[in-house]
């Protein structure tokens, strides 16, 4: 009868095999790999071969690859397997609070592979002390290359990105993808014309047209909707305006004293400034679009408006170098009437919808910025909910 240590083994064999066949059939070779060399590497500590055995035996030599292996798969979760971010911000209330630390996970779109060693945990302060005073922490060692993922951003993810104007990371829900036009009307989010099924905890500054100022915010209290409130200085058409989720809009729609529950619209923040910053689109925050996201490989013909909408995409993340001079465009001193793009490009916005700072304003994300997928709160640091209760919190 096989002994427990051997039922073990046979185990632990047997789920690295299915590991290898498993990642070799869905084409993330480099996961394979890594699962084939964990296999290689538990079958040399097991393994009764007495080559193997007399090898194990040399603790001068088995300690410092030990030592060597721990440092190495350290480094390597870091950089292909997760990152831990803070959030500083509430562009992400209700879902995301600040002060919460977020668990990213890269294995879901890939990771991106760093540009330098100045990119590599421990292996950047290593360099620095190498290069002394000729270190140039921007400077680009190799092309940056994204390893192949479990599956592709979709629209509803919490992605995690570098922020596309500023030095920094951002955390905001995915949008729009590759290809796809959207529009917001009112505030609500269409892709390619059909409305988005938004989160619970979606928010939106909303009016609330009253009656009766007082009775309505008791019956407000009463729902638990007691968020900071802000009144019209009208008395005969008073209003209360506050952040409220859709449910809650369609809660406080129905209360006695209510007239009417609208987006608040006149906040003087959201009626410009918002991408692409010209008065030939009358956009704002709450009715933007539409607009095409540009796809890798997508041709797209260069008129003034196109220009206007996708110039900076096509020469600062592209780095393209086309002149517009008087209605016509130039690459390297040849005219041209089209541009296929070589990057993907998505859609970001934060669900505190009228505090948050995205593609509204910004533009759309190149692919290349993406990070990973924020999918838990580790703990929160945030003072106005109970600790315990954002512990491992599953984002949706």
């Amino acid at each position: 009868m096989p002994v427990p240590g051997k039922i073990i083994n046979l185990i632990a064999l047997s789920v690295l095999s299915v590991l290898v066949a498993i990642h070799c059939l869905l084409g993330i070779w480099w996961l394979a790999a890594w699962w084939f060399f964990v296999l290689g590497v538990f079958v040399v500590s097991v393994s009764k071969y007495p080559l193997l055995v007399a090898f194990r035996k040399k603790s001068w030599v088995i300690y410092p690859l030990i030592f060597l292996g721990v440092f190495i798969l350290a480094i390597s979760f870091r950089v292909l397997v997760y990152g831990v971010f803070s959030i500083p911000s509430s562009s992400m209330e209700r879902t995301i609070l600040p002060g919460d630390i977020i668990w990213g996970n890269k294995l879901t779109y890939g990771p991106s592979l760093p540009g330098s060693p100045y990119e590599i945990p421990w292996v950047n302060l290593l360099t620095w002390l190498v290069e002394g005073s000729r270190a140039d922490l921007e400077r680009r060692w190799w092309e940056p290359k994204r390893l192949r993922g479990y599956r592709k951003v979709i629209p509803g993810d919490i992605v995690v990105f570098e922020d596309p104007v500023r030095d920094g990371v951002m955390i905001k829900r995915c949008m729009g993808t590759p290809g796809d036009t959207i529009r917001i009307v009112n505030g609500r989010v269409y892709i390619n014309n059909r409305l988005h099924r938004e989160t619970k905890n979606l928010l939106l500054y909303s009016r609330v047209s009253v009656n009766s100022r007082q009775d309505v915010i008791k019956a407000l209290d009463s729902l638990g909707i007691n968020n900071p409130c802000f009144f019209s200085p009208a008395r005969d058409t008073d209003h209360i305006s506050l952040y409220l989720t859709l449910e809650e809009i369609e809660r406080a729609s129905r209360l006695p004293g209510v007239t009417s529950v609208t987006i608040e619209k006149e906040r003087p923040d959201t009626a410009w400034r918002v991408h692409p910053r010209h008065e030939s689109f009358n956009w704002n925050i709450d009715d933007y679009g539409p607009i095409v996201l540009p796809a890798k490989g997508m041709k797209m013909e260069l008129t003034g408006e196109n220009w206007i909408l996708y110039g900076r995409l096509i020469n600062y993340f592209e780095n393209a170098g086309i002149q517009h001079d008087n209605g016509q465009f130039f690459m390297g001193g040849n005219l041209v009437t089209g541009y296929t793009f070589r990057k993907d490009y998505y859609f970001m916005l934060g669900d505190n919808r009228h505090d948050s700072r995205d593609s509204r304003y910004f533009g759309p994300v190149p692919a290349d910025n993406i990070i990973c997928r924020a999918t838990m709160i580790l703990f929160s640091r945030n003072k106005s909910t109970p600790g315990f209760s954002r512990i491992f919190k599953k984002l949706r």
